[in-house]
């Protein structure tokens, strides 16, 4: 009886100031640790599940390779707690996951007849990734030439009213009758004034 008391006192003194009151009415230290011993099972399948729904998350907005890494942490502290996730499992997990750019991909993985191990599907995401993001550059290069281009060609199709492209009138061709107005059809403003000289003169 009294060694069963020490093991009890034992026992309370080892365990953390949280867990001590939980455990501070048993009378014997077997009825202590059949306490703990429910205790933490519990605590170690709720932390399972947890650990499981980690795992079937999206990326959402973490980077690529930090996603695929903490799909291998969760994996491996699975592992620690005696509940191993295959490789079909974590290749599963992170193929729902990487989202809908990775597709193509995705689809030729599945595709294949043999498992991919987690290095080689880490290799081969990480390079695809590399790929988008340089067709994504090209493809922003591309709109800003041609909206470049299409500035230039806006702007050289409006030029100045005085531009060769406006034919000039002659003074003699002028009608004082008609709704012409000459302000916007000389050559330059040198014309227009020679016009208006002439007109006087020959009224």
């Amino acid at each position: 009886m009294r060694q069963d008391q020490l093991l009890l006192h034992a026992i309370c003194i080892s365990v953390s100031n949280s867990i001590a009151p939980l455990i501070a009415s048993a009378t014997a230290s077997k009825d202590a640790w059949d306490k703990l011993t429910r205790l933490y099972a519990s605590r170690s399948w709720s932390h399972v599940m947890s650990l499981k729904e980690c795992l079937v998350r999206p990326r959402d907005s973490c980077s690529l390779n930090e996603y695929l890494c903490s799909i291998k942490t969760i994996a491996d502290e699975l592992a620690l707690i005696d509940t191993l996730v295959s490789d079909d499992d974590i290749t599963i997990s992170i193929l729902n996951g990487v989202g809908h750019d990775f597709k193509e991909l995705t689809a030729g993985i599945r595709a294949r007849e043999h498992p991919i191990s987690y290095e080689e599907l880490h290799d081969k995401l990480i390079d695809y990734e590399a790929y988008l993001k340089r067709e994504d550059l090209c493809s922003t290069s591309s709109v800003l030439s041609a909206n470049t281009t299409q500035r230039y060609n806006f702007h050289r199709g409006h030029q100045s009213p005085w531009s060769s492209n406006h034919k000039a009138i002659s003074p003699h061709q002028y009608n004082p009758h008609s709704s012409w107005s000459p302000s916007r059809q000389f050559s330059s403003p040198q014309q227009a004034s020679s016009w208006q000289f002439n007109r006087n003169t020959y009224q």
